[in-house]
């Protein structure tokens, strides 16, 4: 009798990682590029340097009696990039760029950079002067452009 032989690797039953691997759906993709754009541009604008010359060691002057006791608004906690935001940064900036140098381009990086900025919908259809169903269209196809452009890129990079 002949001892029995092992199994080779391509009878193993051992599933490929491509198994488990999820499928890259458009929607999801394009989700995914609309949260790294948000992403992006809030790290942008949380970097330091921008407010630097604001900065003084001299106290806040406190003219009216409604700013002495903490009436006025307080606002929001500012956005806390993570260090993979940050290296997420430009690359992400670079579809902004591209995208500009397209058609509509310019009008259409302003709408995902104030989008990102929480500008609501019914302000910008007012500051381009068409409805909001018409610039939430235009913010649907530039995400829709960077992601069918960038496609690999969107899906290599981490979020944060």
């Amino acid at each position: 009798m002949t001892p029995p032989q092992a199994p080779s690797r391509a009878d193993d039953e051992t599933p490929s990682l491509q198994a488990f691997a999820k499928p890259r759906d458009h929607e999801d993709g394009a989700a995914r590029c609309a949260d790294l754009l948000r992403r992006a541009i809030l790290t942008h604008d949380a970097l330091p340097g921008r407010e630097i010359a604001k900065v003084t060691n001299w106290p806040a002057i406190i003219r009216e009696a409604h700013e002495a006791y903490g009436y006025d608004d307080s606002r929001p906690p500012r956005f806390n990039p993570t260090p993979r935001d940050v290296s997420n940064l430009l690359p992400v900036m670079a579809w902004i760029c591209w995208l500009e140098q397209g058609h509509n381009g310019e009008r259409d990086a302003k709408i995902i950079m104030s989008r990102a900025r929480r500008a609501p919908w019914w302000k910008l259809a007012q500051r381009f002067g068409r409805s909001e169903r018409t610039v939430q269209r235009w913010y649907d196809g530039a995400v829709a452009a960077i992601y069918g452009h960038f496609q690999n890129e969107v899906w290599d990079l981490e979020p944060g």
